[in-house]
């Protein structure tokens, strides 16, 4: 049977393949189902890596660097005295989102993906349904090669 490389392209496509899943799973032994990491995208798709890519893009477009809580250090001492005179700037005062940034556009999807769980909480909140998405579309795409004939068969 030849049919599992016509379902995969069906599913690595993009688009919703749930025709194809339930004609997989009829031509199963009854008590088989797909796996429900395939499921869950059957009607929606399987977004791609460019389709993720974007997501990403977007959602730190709209992700605000978290601020910095009054600084009451000796510079932040000296910043409130010498307003206008003078200005003391910590350099490691990063925006959490600037490798990220930096990374986008050459990075592999797995690469980002644990940039954003290596963030802080605060940091990592606005890009966690990005994260979940991207953990969903992993275990999709290794749920399919489960389902996959192996080569010889």
């Amino acid at each position: 049977r030849n049919c599992g490389r016509y379902h995969r392209r069906a599913v690595v496509g993009g688009t919703a393949y749930a025709s194809q899943l339930a004609a997989w799973e009829k031509a199963q032994l009854p008590t088989t189902q797909a796996p429900e990491a395939l499921a869950a995208f059957a009607q929606s798709g399987i977004p791609n890596e460019a389709a993720l890519m974007r997501d990403l893009r977007a959602a730190l477009a709209g992700a605000v660097t978290p601020t910095a809580v009054d600084d009451v250090s000796l510079a932040g001492k000296i910043n409130t005295h010498l307003a206008g005179l003078v200005k003391i700037k910590k350099t490691s005062a990063a925006d959490p989102y600037a490798s990220l940034q930096r990374n986008l556009d050459r990075a592999e999807l797995q690469t980002l993906m644990r940039e954003v769980e290596q963030l802080d909480e605060p940091a990592r909140a606005p890009l966690a349904a990005w994260l979940k998405t991207a953990k969903s579309r992993a275990e999709a795409l290794a749920a399919l090669s489960t389902l996959e004939p192996k080569s010889g068969q």
